[in-house]
């Protein structure tokens, strides 16, 4: 198998089974599994991109044994949807630590052309990083939550 696949198949694996295991370890009464719990059952757009990538998991494993023909390694890529948390100091939205929305941006698009290998350094890990459009309840949101830290200490 083409090392440059076999290094992004055990890379992916790695970070699937390492989100896995971290929800495994949870408790058991962890809200986020209550709440995929709840919508596995009750949003069939979000139970089919669940099992969707349950799938795409199951197909690189199998690829990476070489079970699948590596003609068909190449599909859409999976899209993370990604909440930045900014802690600032008071300051006004584009001042010193309250950085601007569109430095996040610039950061994500840095970030996906490295996982793209548009910097000829790397190869397409098929994995784009997008912020959020919607927060755990469903509601529309920019991916982007502030925070004004000014009133804790150091």
């Amino acid at each position: 198998m083409d090392n440059h696949l076999y290094n992004f198949c055990y890379t992916f694996i790695l970070f699937i089974l390492t989100s896995l295991g971290n929800i495994v370890s949870s408790q058991n009464d962890c809200k986020s599994d209550l709440l995929h719990d709840m919508r596995m059952e009750r949003d069939s757009a979000y139970r089919s991109q669940q099992t969707k990538m349950e799938n795409e998991v199951l197909r690189l494993t199998q690829l990476q044994k070489g079970l699948v023909a590596i003609s068909d390694s190449r599909q859409a890529p999976f899209i993370i949807p990604v909440v930045v948390h900014v802690i600032h100091i008071g300051e006004p939205l584009g001042i010193g630590s309250n950085i601007p929305d569109e430095q996040i941006i610039q950061a994500i698009d840095a970030l996906n052309d490295r996982w793209g290998g548009v910097n000829g350094l790397s190869i397409d890990m098929q994995v784009q990083f997008r912020l959020a459009s919607l927060d755990p309840n469903g509601c529309i949101t920019s991916g982007i939550v502030r925070v004004d830290g000014s009133s804790v200490m150091n």
